[in-house]
Parts: C-alpha cells; structure tokens; sequence
C-alpha cells in the first residue's frame, strides 16, 4: 500500500484534505451563506433601481397630468373666444345684408 515514504497513502489524503468546503461543514457552509448574501446584495441592488425608475416615472406621470389640465383650460378658453369671434363676424354679416337689402 506504501512505498517506503508512505506516498500512496498520503496523496488521495492531501487531495481530500487540499479543498476546505469538502472536508469542513462549517466552510461549506459559509461558502453557501456568502453565495446567498452576495445574490441578496444584487436583488436589493435592483430593487432600488427599479424603485427609483418608479418614481421618476410617477413624477413624469404627475407632470403629464398638469400639462394636461392647462391645455384643457387652454383649449376651453380658446374655443370660447372662437365662438364669440365667429359669433361677432355672424352679426357683422347680417347687419350688413340687413343694411344693404333696405
């Protein structure tokens, strides 16, 4: 089984022994605990990405909002002054027809 150095004995013992998380549960176990930590750090990482592209969506939304209310004041008011500028030019016409059929 040996030579006269115990070299076959001792080499698969040096190669299971070599690699920490095989032999110790407890590094094995730390190994998975870091996996796991790391991972939570990117998931948290992106939720507050994503929470921040939330807000600054929600503060485009709020803009769009108001600009919408002005141009639907806006375009109330405009619509009103139109009305009564047709509304003028209508009774300017008339009272022209009226005055040239008398």
């Amino acid at each position: 089984m040996s030579n006269s150095h115990g070299r076959v004995v001792r080499l698969p013992r040096c190669r299971r022994y070599n690699d920490l998380k095989a032999v110790d549960k407890t590094a094995m176990v730390q190994a998975q605990v870091n996996e796991v930590a790391a991972t939570m750090s990117k998931a948290v990482t992106a939720a507050v990405e994503r929470g921040e592209k939330a807000t600054d969506l929600q503060d485009r939304t709020h803009q769009l909002a108001e600009t919408a209310d002005k141009f639907e004041h806006g375009s109330k008011t405009l619509k009103n002054q139109m009305m009564w500028r047709n509304a003028k030019v209508c009774a300017c016409v008339a009272w022209n027809q009226r005055g040239m059929a008398m």
